[in-house]
């Protein structure tokens, strides 16, 4: 089963992903950032952005995986889960966590999770794909 390409179906759809306990996913417009160091320059658009702060489950994500996969509605909250416990895990280690066809999940040297888009998903296509820009000392 592949979960990714439900996640971002919602936010293909501009709707907030839950993932229960852990946190959610949507979909920002950003107006364009310096990172905090300045070596990096992230042009305007919209991205995706993991939040802690809301993690109680509306259910959306287990009824697309109901819909697609034709499992019940328990069996496909059980294996949202399975893979949000994956998740914790491999960030707790301090690994990243790849959800296929939609981004990374990683911990910064703070403890907070980052999310970033997989490189060939546009949120947007009139944003033309800018990707972010490194600059050079």
């Amino acid at each position: 089963m592949i979960i990714g390409k439900y996640i971002r179906k919602l936010l293909n759809d501009r709707q907030r992903v839950v993932l229960p306990g852990f946190g959610n996913l949507e979909v920002v417009d950003i107006s364009g950032e310096v990172s905090k160091s300045g070596s990096k320059i992230n042009p305007p658009g919209l991205t995706v952005r993991f939040d802690k702060g809301f993690s109680k489950d509306d259910g959306l994500l287990a009824a697309l995986l109901v819909a697609g996969e034709g499992m019940q509605e328990e069996e496909a909250r059980q294996r949202i889960l399975e893979i949000i416990d994956s998740m914790k895990f491999a960030l707790d280690k301090g690994e990243s966590y790849t959800l296929q066809d939609t981004g990374t999940l990683w911990k910064d040297d703070n403890g907070k999770v980052h999310f970033q888009l997989a490189s060939d998903w546009l949120l947007d296509p009139e944003q033309y794909g800018l990707n972010a820009l490194d600059l050079l000392e």
